[in-house]
């Protein structure tokens, strides 16, 4: 993620499922203290399934998107709330 933003790159997605969100947190925290990035021009999304009904910290990033999601009832399908 470090190499990402360092070429460019300014959306940074997370998960609780993908269990990176410190990790994410702590390498923003780093880059915008050696002033690689500026914190208002990255855009941090993350996910919560209903299943996990937890979030882990994010390093005291702000969220610019929190997106819910669930499981399909009966396949184990992620379907997006609407």
């Amino acid at each position: 993620m470090r190499i990402a933003v360092e070429a460019g790159y300014r959306h940074i997605d997370t998960a609780v499922l993908y269990k990176n969100e410190a990790e994410i947190g702590n390498a923003l925290t780093d880059l915008i203290k050696r002033g690689v990035v500026k914190r208002e021009d990255v855009f941090v999304t993350t996910k919560v399934c209903e299943v996990v009904g937890e979030s882990a910290s994010i390093g005291g990033i702000c969220i610019g998107l929190y997106r819910v999601e669930r499981r399909g009832a009966d396949r184990g399908e992620q379907t997006e709330e609407r």
